[in-house]
């Protein structure tokens, strides 16, 4: 099969490369990367970005299409070809920015990049890694992102905001292969010297951003507390120094910056008795102001929970790859204890650039009133989460089975009028399986022999052999039939009869389905969201709502009631 070749709109050194996974049909049929649904997405994001295409390179980790378009379908040989070609393409037009699009892509550009066998073709981590730059093994540096395909099956539009932020940040960085890295420095407070100097420095910027970092093992406490005061540098206090950083939380003049603040409040409180004074901020609380829209659950693309692309993101790492310019991936908690310490400086770091970039964009949106609202309401939340809500435990039993009681009846209520319905618009159910179901006969399983002769339903355990019938069959005849003459000649006859014939004799239809072995079941559950969604939208056209509560079966109770009176109308 022939491999497609690379698209070089500018074969100068020093531009931009975009990485693919592998070719689809329509690639594979006009011998060029990206010119099918996902080429199209890919230049819509281009022109959001406001990048032309005729100023980059594009190119794909394996230059032929899989079956069924299933990456682990190459062959190892493929792959590696694939590989060594991206290579020498990188070597040939020295990049100075390479955008890796996919999880396959990033592990073909990034040393180290997660695999759960460590191979390309369990490549993992691009949703946590997208947005941020790498260096690159062989010239420039890598920025990673999602494909465009993943960008596709996001409807709520999320994740093509996300990758044009991405493409911006990568065309800024187009100027030079070097990669410049925010600095960050850590300093760990391990004595009380130290962590007193540390508590002035503090004490005089008036203002920290705050994060901590708890042990792994029960009890949980804090590991180290960290502050930064300014985007370059942070204070780790540390085991005994602990003490220190507990005064400047209880410091009603410092003002402190976290990122969910909510958890490390209630933290600092229950386990430490610490309660953090002064005017806080809140990272998470900026971010939902500035963008509701992207607060909701995972959904797949007909809007069912459980499924598809997550919408609800607000981690810190997420926040960094956004407001973080060039700085390096840092969440990851697979180190030592040490290690825990310099994450939680730089989470400190973090924390404070991206909520000065918040609130820059908050107050040019007109919207620090609204993010003030929201952030009074963290105290009173801790607060709640503390005492716990009272609850007459007696009252709440006795209105859940009250509660219980209505539903299960309006669900019975809705079972008898629901059927005739179903019945009438059959030919309109999308997934008619849910409704009438094949059943099958427990007893001859719907076998065919069995069917029409049940061994089970005659009492007979196991394989027959024609010995066997020939005894059940004489021990029959001997109880059941009429004079001796006629039990007589029937016995005398049995030796001679073929096997047929004795199962003829002995056997019958299957009793438990009267030989039907398998047979069409109604059904419908209103109890099932499935199920009543095929009635609320395949038969009666009603917009869509989710959950199967009180209100919604009394509305539709009514629909149906009018809707059976129609029916009745249309038929006298």
């Amino acid at each position: 099969m022939k491999w497609i070749q690379p698209e070089i709109n500018d074969p100068t050194p020093g531009g931009i490369l975009i990485v693919g996974r592998d070719p689809g049909q329509h690639e594979m049929q006009r011998g060029r990367p990206f010119v099918g649904q996902a080429g199209d997405q890919l230049n819509a994001i281009l022109d959001a970005a406001g990048i032309k295409r005729t100023q980059i390179n594009i190119v794909n980790c394996v230059g032929i299409q899989p079956a069924n378009n299933d990456f682990s379908r190459h062959t190892n040989e493929d792959v590696q070809r694939g590989l060594q070609n991206l290579n020498a393409l990188l070597v040939k037009l020295k990049p100075n920015v390479i955008i890796a699009l996919g999880n396959e892509a990033s592990y073909a550009g990034v040393d180290g990049w997660p695999a759960r066998d460590g191979t390309i073709f369990t490549a993992s981590g691009i949703q946590e890694r997208r947005g941020y730059i790498w260096p690159s093994p062989i010239h420039g540096k890598v920025m990673t992102t999602l494909h465009p395909s993943a960008v596709m099956r996001d409807r709520s539009g999320v994740s093509e905001m996300l990758v044009v932020a991405d493409f911006v940040k990568a065309w800024g960085e187009r100027g030079s292969p070097a990669l410049v890295r925010p600095k960050m420095q850590v300093d760990v407070i391990r004595t009380p010297t130290s962590a007193a100097a540390a508590a002035i420095d503090i004490q005089l910027a008036g203002f920290a951003a705050v994060d901590i970092e708890i042990t792994r093992i029960y009890p949980f406490k804090c590991l180290c507390v960290g502050f930064a005061t300014a985007e370059e540098h942070a204070y780790v206090f540390t085991g005994g120094t602990l003490g220190y950083a507990f005064m400047l939380l209880e410091d009603a003049r410092i003002g402190k910056i976290l990122q969910n603040a909510q958890f490390d409040l209630h933290f600092l409180l229950t386990r430490h008795s610490v309660r953090v004074a002064g005017h806080v901020d809140d990272t998470i609380v900026a971010w939902h102001t500035r963008w509701p829209e992207i607060a909701g659950a995972k959904t797949d693309l007909q809007g069912n929970k459980k499924a598809g692309i997550r919408r609800t993101r607000k981690s810190l790492s997420f926040f960094g790859s956004l407001y973080g310019g060039a700085v390096e991936f840092w969440k990851d908690y697979d180190v030592d204890e040490e290690g825990m310490y310099i994450l939680n400086g730089k989470d400190c770091c973090i924390t404070l650039t991206v909520w000065r970039s918040l609130k820059t964009e908050l107050e040019e949106l007109g919207l620090m009133g609204v993010y003030e609202m929201t952030r009074r309401r963290i105290w009173p939340v801790v607060e709640m989460q503390v005492r716990g809500l009272l609850v007459d435990d007696v009252l709440r039993k006795e209105r859940i089975g009250q509660l219980s009681r209505r539903r299960l009846a309006l669900l019975d209520e809705l079972q008898s009028l629901a059927r005739p319905l179903l019945e009438a618009g059959r030919d309109k159910v999308m997934k008619p399986h849910l409704i009438w179901r094949r059943a099958i006969c427990r007893c001859c399983r719907n076998g065919k022999k069995k069917r029409d002769m049940c061994t089970t339903c005659a009492g007979i355990v196991g394989k027959t052999s024609i010995a066997s019938l020939r005894t059940l069959v004489a021990a029959i005849a001997r109880k059941q039939m009429g004079t001796p003459t006629q039990k007589a000649t029937m016995v005398q006859r049995i030796p001679k009869m073929k096997k047929k014939e004795l199962e003829a004799l002995l056997l019958a239809p299957c009793k438990a389905c009267a030989g039907k072995g398998e047979w069409e079941e109604y059904a419908f559950n209103p109890a099932s969201d499935e199920q009543l969604g095929t009635l609320l939208y395949d038969i009666l056209k009603l917009p869509r709502r989710e959950g199967v509560d009180e209100g919604s079966l009394k509305g539709l109770l009514g629909w149906i009631s009018g809707e059976m009176r129609e029916m009745q109308e249309v038929g006298g």
